[in-house]
């Protein structure tokens, strides 16, 4: 069928709506639902293990985050990205002062004003080590602040380095999280993941439940690896088809369904991404594996835009 989307028309099985799509895949996920701890009506799903969830995951999971985009450039290539790589779009906010959709000394008047309320501020991209600088100095200036406010890192890893984490560290970050996806679990950035643990303290992966995703931790066995390197947490996020590429690489003649979310929004998702999502969850329970994994689903997404409302805590 074709479907349209911000004006694309994109060629997919069929779309299915959100009560659909939940109905097969909780059938599916009650097979091991001995093996997981769920919370918030079903929207927190992990698997049980010694340690406990990032602080910065409770922090989204309560409303109390803060997501700061520090710049559009990045240095990798994934098909899965869901920032918008339009030239005009990369151009917005390049000026040395801004930081999301704000100017630098805003961002702190923010802080001020809900520091009450923030329990966790992270810094993402683009690449948010190619503004290593911009985020020294706002996460310094939060740290000074308020230094029990949990801050933390997403990169792809290719610029981490011991110079660059022991910067992170002196300015208050608590936990680096790393798309290995986004180099396809290259070798060299998996050393990197014990650097990051012994410099900062935590480091947890975050990867996209795509197929690529599914055959390094499984097929060729990368999750020991991450254990390995002291790993304890491990995200798997739903892929949300949001710009072009991801529909043309990861929609094409599949089912796809809708997931109508808080604030009239909506978004799309194909339905085999969640149930990759289940089956490394069957894999590492199956292997008894001590690493807790956290299904970070749309309708985890969904709970913590409901949390920001209860919060008031929407910018």
């Amino acid at each position: 069928m074709e479907f349209e989307f911000c004006g694309n028309k994109y060629e997919i099985n069929k779309m299915l709506n959100r009560m659909d799509f939940q109905a097969v895949f909780k059938k599916a996920q009650d097979e091991i639902k001995d093996n997981l701890n769920f919370d918030d009506s079903g929207m927190t799903v992990l698997t049980k293990s010694s340690y406990e969830l990032s602080k910065g995951c409770q922090a989204c999971k309560t409303g109390g985050w803060w997501c700061l985009y520090v710049g559009n450039e990045c240095n990798a290539k994934c098909k899965f990205c869901p920032q918008s790589k339009d030239k005009a779009e990369l151009k917005k906010w390049t000026h040395p002062r801004t930081i999301s959709r704000y100017w630098i000394d805003d961002v702190k008047f923010y802080f001020e004003e809900y520091k009450n309320k923030i329990t966790g501020v992270s810094y993402s991209g683009g690449e948010p080590l190619l503004y290593l600088d911009r985020i020294t100095e706002i996460a310094g200036y939060i740290n000074n602040s308020k230094n029990e406010t949990y801050q933390w890192v997403y990169t792809n890893g290719i610029l981490i380095n011991k110079e660059v984490l022991l910067k992170l560290r002196e300015c208050g970050i608590k936990e680096v999280r790393v798309d290995l996806a986004a180099t396809n679990f290259d070798e060299s950035t998996i050393k990197k993941l014990e650097l990051i643990k012994n410099i900062i303290g935590n480091v947890t992966v975050e990867v996209p439940s795509v197929p690529s995703t599914y055959k390094s931790l499984v097929t060729d066995n990368k999750i020991q690896a991450l254990i390995d390197s002291g790993v304890e947490q491990l995200n798997l996020a739903e892929l949300e088809l949001v710009q072009p590429i991801n529909w043309n690489t990861y929609a094409a003649g599949e089912d796809v369904y809708c997931h109508d979310s808080v604030m009239g929004g909506t978004s799309y998702a194909p339905v085999y991404s969640r149930f990759i999502t289940l089956n490394i969850l069957k894999h590492i329970i199956s292997k008894n594996f001590n690493i807790l994994v956290n299904d970070c689903s749309i309708d985890a997404k969904h709970l913590q835009k409901l949390k920001k409302i209860k919060n008031h805590m929407i910018y």
